[in-house]
């Protein structure tokens, strides 16, 4: 008999700790409601009941995580237990849950959530690489990514062992509102989801593919596999496995290539966040601690609200605050914009983003925040900043994002709208659009100049 405990990975496909209890006599342990920002944990609330429908069909039992100390864990020794089988990816939350369970007595098998485990392919004693093209390298020397697990066969204990625990048994939260509409969790819509994305007609350019569209549900510009991928609902290797089908057409190839690529950054995250379980909050390199940031909570204010005065970002914000999801240059290009121009504090930044997006991820969101502000693995130069109205003419070229989502500015010319900070005072006044603070020649200035003190204070 095994226990599956599940932190993360609420599906029964290409899921490898409840794959673990193919054929055996199954109890699953999730907890009901754990430490998520809001549009997360409403995303997880409606994948967990969906998953405990599922396996209560198959007389598995789910057991209310919150429930299981030592003593009832020795219980259920005395009752057969045998294994445990954890689905825990980085964390300190998750470590000490793993340490607390082989505590217990019985063997503690750790399941990641990525392609591969990176005990499986790079020694503890082997440094992880400082660049994402030396990874990338190795993790393809190195690496064969193993086919999807199939859809395990499980059953449940025997019936008079359900009885004695009946009391352990989880009552999944109600999967009450809290993500914006248009959303849908769970692992069914994730396998229709990709199903879809790779029956696409794709286009044989990616740059220009992944520049097409910033707007949520568009065809252009992302799979749209984000959201399930970061609540679990969808298995990386799936993924994987259907762009591997993908490359053998020549002309889905370059796409196909560039989506592995993606993944393969984010197994960079989720080692980062492995080896640095303090990512969310710790430059990984020390020194950026004592960077020179610039005071000013309504700059924050005002960034968090898209009313900085940078269209561009403005929209983006708006976007994300509405919809819970922002294209990736646009996530580029926003972030870049408050640490650097704004001077902000890139915490301050990953703090919004983890409480709106709705595929948030911790390894993700803490690694491209660092690389952001320049503290990270692989990260921009800090002197690199980006054009605002150049990225807009990039990442939104017909000005679709521009128009939904700042409506004050709709009526302008195109090339006004993006450059709203040149409009005169009394005319932007009457827009009811706000003043830049600062504007892209100030918070050049001030970058550069916060980047000149911080080389003398290491000279």
């Amino acid at each position: 008999m095994v226990l599956v405990w599940l932190t993360e990975c609420l599906r029964r496909h290409d899921n490898p700790a409840l794959h673990a209890a193919h054929g055996a006599a199954a109890w699953v342990a999730v907890e009901a409601d754990p430490p998520l920002p809001p549009r997360a944990a409403a995303w997880r609330r409606r994948s967990l009941a969906e998953l405990a429908a599922h396996l209560a069909k198959a007389g598995v039992p789910v057991l209310d995580a919150a429930h299981l100390d030592d003593g009832i864990l020795r219980r259920l020794t005395a009752a057969g237990l045998r294994e445990i089988h954890l689905d825990a990816g980085p964390g300190r939350r998750e470590d000490a849950l793993a340490l607390r369970l082989g505590a217990a007595g019985l063997p503690v098998v750790r399941h990641g959530r990525g392609l591969l485990p990176l005990s499986a392919w790079l020694p503890p004693e082997e440094a992880l690489p400082r660049s994402f093209s030396a990874f990338h390298r190795r993790f393809l020397a190195r690496v064969v990514v193993p086919a999807p697990f199939d859809l395990p066969i499980l059953r449940g204990p025997d019936p008079g062992l359900l009885a004695r625990f009946a009391s352990l048994r989880l009552i999944p939260p109600p999967a009450d509102g809290g993500l914006p509409p248009g959303w849908r969790p769970g692992a069914a819509a994730a396998q229709r989801g990709l199903e879809a994305f790779l029956a696409r007609e794709w286009p044989a350019d990616p740059v220009a593919w992944e520049r097409a569209g910033v707007e949520a549900g568009e065809p252009g510009g992302s799979s749209g596999l984000s959201p399930w991928l970061a609540r679990g609902d969808l298995g990386a290797r799936q993924v994987w496995a259907g762009l591997v089908q993908a490359a053998g057409d020549a002309v889905r190839r370059p796409l196909a290539d560039a989506l592995q690529r993606q993944l393969v950054w984010r197994e960079y995250a989720l080692a980062l966040h492995s080896r640095h379980p303090e990512l969310e909050w710790e430059p990984l390199s020390p020194a950026w601690r004592d960077f020179p940031r610039r005071t000013g909570a309504s700059r924050l204010a005002a960034w968090r609200e898209g009313r900085c005065g940078i269209p561009v970002v403005d929209a983006a914000l708006r976007q994300l605050a509405a919809t819970g999801w922002m294209h990736n240059r646009l996530r580029m290009m926003a972030g870049t914009w408050l640490v650097k121009q704004m001077g902000q504090a890139w915490t301050d930044g990953l703090a919004v983003f983890r409480e709106w997006l709705v595929d948030w991820d911790a390894a993700l969101n803490a690694m491209n925040w660092q690389w952001c502000a320049g503290c990270g693995v692989d990260a921009q130069p800090w002197f690199r900043l980006f054009n605002p109205e150049l990225q807009a003419r990039r990442a939104d070229p017909e000005g679709a994002l521009l128009r939904r989502w700042l409506p004050e500015l709709a009526d302008l010319p195109l090339d006004q709208a993006r450059r709203a900070w040149l409009l005169p005072a009394d005319r932007r006044a009457a827009l009811g659009y706000p003043l830049a603070d600062p504007d892209p020649a100030t918070g050049r200035a001030e970058a550069l100049g916060a980047w000149a003190v911080f080389r003398g204070r290491r000279a």
